[in-house]
C-alpha cells in the first residue's frame, strides 16, 4: 500500500470510530479496534514514505523496535496493540477508561509521527 493510501485508511478508521462513538457507545471494543488501526496506518504511512512495507503485526513491531525515530511511540503502539488484541479476541466488554487510554496513545503517536511525514 502506498503512503497516501495509508493516510486515507487512517482517516477512514477515525471516521468509523466517530460513528461508533456517536451512534452506540456500547461498542467500545470496536472503537478500540478502529483507533488501533488508525495508528497502524499512520505508522505504515511513515514506513511507506521510506519505502518500507511491513507484512504483518510481527514485522511491524520489529520495525518499530529497531527504528530510533519511533522510540517516542514504541510503548504507546505496544499498549494500543495489546488493548486492541484484547478487544478483538479476549473480552466482550471494554471500559470507557480503556477507550480513553487508546485515544491518548493514538494522540501521542500522531504527535510523534506527523513531523516525520513532512
Amino acid at each position: 500500500m502506498m503512503f497516501d493510501s495509508h493516510l486515507k485508511k487512517k482517516s477512514n478508521n477515525l471516521d468509523a470510530y466517530s460513528c461508533l462513538n456517536l451512534k452506540n457507545p456500547q461498542f467500545i471494543d470496536w472503537e478500540i479496534v478502529t483507533v488501533f488501526y488508525a495508528a497502524l496506518h499512520l505508522i505504515d504511512a511513515y514506513f511507506a514514505k521510506n519505502n518500507i512495507h511491513p507484512t504483518d503485526h510481527t514485522d511491524r513491531r520489529h520495525l518499530i523496535n529497531n527504528n530510533t525515530n519511533l522510540d517516542p511511540i514504541r510503548n504507546d503502539y505496544k499498549y494500543l496493540y495489546l488493548l486492541s488484541k484484547t478487544a478483538r479476541y479476549d473480552r466482550a466488554v471494554m471500559s470507557q477508561k480503556e477507550i480513553q487510554s487508546a485515544i491518548t496513545w493514538l494522540s501521542n503517536i500522531e504527535k510523534a509521527i506527523q513531523p516525520l511525514l513532512l
